[in-house]
């Protein structure tokens, strides 16, 4: 595999040539149309970052015992990497390259230099154990661009975001956790530019994969049960990363549309057991939304030196959905259910629980909440969950009603009843939910007729049409919602009074999103995932200065604008990850200021406080450091301290 290599004819013009692509980069900003793709995108993600052009030396985030300790943690690595760097290093030469090992994301664990005059020129430039050469830290380099890239890389001369290492060509392939596909570690081969044939990209890819197979021999002597998940072949089993890409699947898992290398299909239910976050066996339901089936998954979580890495899931049972919200008669039906309504805050909690209870009865229903806050969902869900599940579902926004129209929109209308109408009439939207739920969206907003109208119909559950005079018996359920106050409304006389209390003898408040700001992860975690696969690309995760923004934000508009913010992130992002400058928060009107931020309160830390961390930020170790307030090594050694491996 040469993945990136350089064809080694006209070395020398070639070198000039991207010698003057990077003194215009530097001096004018501009890429060069013929330069690699991967080397311009790592480009302009250092740009982003604030990286130094003039760089002579990587910065050393650890030292001496910290070191040792940062070893320690990394030992099933270092072990099983440690025979296959010094083939490579004896293969290509041990007076002409440096073999090194880092993390995933670009900390130095082990270097082999023995040459002298290398070992002069590394270490004057940082480049041994301790040392970050993460893109953040050292600009486009191989450890750092194939970590973030998770891919093989060559950086040649020039092509180094930073002047300090333009006379050296570096090669990089990543080592791959072998049953999630997680990046875990890279192996990377450095020289100096003369050099540059000694590189041999097949070579290093060999030591990588024979590195990760080593690895998946520990790894399957572990709990992760393997062995049961080769065995079963009737039933479908798949495995997820902590990106919740299927990276696994039997052929029965890929009838049901899991299949290996691609994205999971859309699933309604908890978000956490497919992250890995539960305990082992756990089983939970979830519907699969493209065939309308619950799938009751027994989850296994898959860990690795303490970390999530992914889940093996088993489907045990299959189900038809408790609520049949299939298409019902004209197209009218529920879309949502209450499994699919994100939050565990007590809030939210409290909410679905009214929901439940409120499914049960044939009151009318209200529903009080700001914009944005998810009032029609719920909605949805209060039908799918009782016995009106198998009529319609009809969804009416008041605000959009035309004044002289709404009646008969509601009501419907007979032939002749105005100009215009049709030759055989209308039904209205209360006769087409016959046997199920009208949701009257906005219903502040209805006009003063229609209120009376709205009114004599909950007294008599009959509807006349407009223009008729005869009554229609009519069988529905009546949920509404709005923003506003109806008591000003009522006070304000563009209410009526008697209408405000037949609608609100049950009622539900909906949380806005700045009271229940510990759904944000969860709700951001399904965005960010419906939004990948809507743009074709794999689903991003957050920073911790990106998730840090957005639990600072207010968030007048709720979960709509977290929504809109989440998709525009999507679309701003290049890489695997989610920066705080990708959060745009007043779209094309805001002033950015990457420094600002939410002040970071203490944290106590403890076991449980470590734990939280790593399993917010998915095992990511600087960005748990970061959350927490500490240093990646204090942060080791707590995990040292906890036998957190």
């Amino acid at each position: 595999m040469n993945s990136g290599a350089i064809d080694r004819d006209g070395v020398r013009n070639y070198f000039v040539r991207l010698m003057r692509q990077w003194e215009e980069w530097a001096s004018r900003g501009v890429l060069p149309p013929d330069q690699r793709q991967w080397i311009a995108a790592s480009w302009r993600r250092c740009k982003r970052l604030g990286v130094d052009l003039y760089r002579e030396e990587a910065p050393v985030r650890l030292e001496g015992r910290d070191v040792a300790e940062l070893s320690d943690l990394y030992r099933g690595l270092i072990d099983a990497a440690s025979p296959y760097m010094e083939h490579v290093h004896r293969k290509l030469g041990q007076d002409r390259v440096v073999v090194a090992l880092g993390d995933g994301e670009g900390l130095l664990l082990q270097v082999l230099v023995d040459a002298h005059h290398l070992r002069k020129h590394v270490d004057r430039r940082h480049f041994f154990g301790g040392a970050d050469w993460s893109e953040a830290a050292a600009g486009t380099n191989a450890v750092g661009t194939a970590a973030v890239e998770g891919r093989a890389v060559q950086v040649m001369g020039p092509e180094h975001f930073c002047t300090g290492w333009h006379e050296w060509i570096c090669s990089a392939v990543p080592i791959r956790e072998p049953v999630t596909g997680t990046v875990l570690g890279v192996l990377d081969v450095t020289s100096r530019l003369k050099w540059y044939r000694c590189h041999d990209m097949a070579l290093l890819q060999s030591a990588a994969d024979r590195i990760a197979r080593e690895l998946q021999g520990n790894a399957l002597s572990t709990d992760f049960l393997w062995k049961e998940l080769a065995e079963v072949t009737d039933k479908p089993v798949f495995v997820l990363d902590r990106n919740r890409q299927v990276v696994r699947a039997n052929a029965a898992a890929a009838r049901w549309g899991f299949c290996t290398g691609g994205a999971l299909p859309l699933l309604e239910g908890p978000e956490a057991p497919l992250r890995g976050e539960d305990k082992p066996g756990a089983a939970h339901e979830y519907r699969l939304v493209d065939r309308n089936i619950l799938l009751v998954l027994k989850i296994f979580p898959y860990k690795l030196w303490g970390c999530a890495m992914g889940a093996v899931c088993f489907v045990a049972d299959v189900r038809p959905p408790r609520a049949n919200v299939s298409r019902r008669r004209g197209g009218w039906s529920a879309l949502y259910d209450l499994d699919g309504i994100i939050g565990e805050s007590s809030v939210m909690r409290e909410a679905k629980a009214l929901a439940k209870k409120a499914a049960g009865v044939s009151a009318p229903l209200f529903l009080a909440g700001e914009t944005g806050t998810g009032k029609e969902l719920f909605a949805h869900a209060v039908h799918a969950a009782g016995p009106r599940s198998g009529g319609p579902f009809v969804a009416v926004n008041c605000g959009a009603l035309q004044r002289e129209l709404a009646a008969s929109e509601l009501f419907g209308y007979e032939e002749g009843a105005f100009t215009g109408a049709k030759k055989r009439g209308q039904p209205g939207k209360l006769v087409l939910a016959d046997g199920g739920t009208v949701f009257l969206d906005e219903v502040g907003d209805l006009p003063p007729d229609c209120q009376t109208l709205l009114l004599r119909f909950l007294e008599e559950g009959r509807v006349v049409p407009v223009g008729g005079s005869r009554p229609v018996e009519v069988d529905v359920r009546i949920i509404a919602a709005t923003h506003k106050n109806l008591r000003e409304e009522v006070r304000a006389g563009r209410f009526r009074e008697d209408l405000f209390y037949r609608l609100s003898a049950v009622w539900i408040r909906i949380p806005p999103l700045r009271e229940r700001k510990e759904d944000i992860p969860l709700l951001a975690a399904d965005f960010l995932r419906r939004f990948a696969e809507q743009m074709n690309k794999p689903a991003p995760v957050l920073s911790g200065k990106a998730l840090e923004k957005l639990m600072g934000h207010s968030w007048p508009g709720n979960v709509r604008e977290l929504r809109n913010v989440i998709q525009r992130a999507v679309f701003f992002c290049d890489g695997p990850r989610i920066e705080e400058w990708d959060i745009r928060l007043d779209g094309p009107f805001e002033e950015r200021d990457p420094g600002a931020g939410p002040p970071r309160r203490p944290v106590l830390l403890d076991r449980q406080a470590v734990e939280e961390a790593l399993r917010e930020t998915r095992g990511n170790v600087s960005r748990a450091a970061e959350k927490l307030g500490i240093s990646r090594i204090t942060l080791y050694r707590k995990m040292k301290a906890f036998q957190m491996r």
